[in-house]
């Protein structure tokens, strides 16, 4: 009889059951080939972690345009100014 010291495998699990292989897979479908663990140590999406970095590559607000690509900015149109509201005046109460 073969020893009994592993824990049975179950079908869902967490990303960390799956990634020590205490589960098959995640509630999503995920299973351990298609998970990584970042470089902040979370377990994630192979694929989300790849389109989540290819997305920051062409997105980066902090990333410098070269001054070929850069783009002029459009000058603003000038819009005319709304005409001034005229205030009504109340008139002055006579004392009796």
């Amino acid at each position: 009889m073969a020893s009994e010291t592993s824990m049975p495998q179950t079908k869902y699990g967490s990303r960390s059951e799956v990634w020590n292989g205490l589960a098959l897979m995640t509630r999503g479908g995920l299973m351990k080939d298609m998970l990584i663990i970042s470089r902040t140590g979370r377990i994630v999406s192979k694929k989300k972690s790849e389109q989540a970095r290819r997305n920051y590559e062409t997105n980066n607000p902090f990333k410098k345009k070269k001054k070929a690509e850069a783009e002029p900015e459009p000058e603003p149109e000038k819009e005319e100014p709304a005409p001034k509201r005229r205030r009504r005046r109340r008139r002055a109460t006579v004392a009796t």
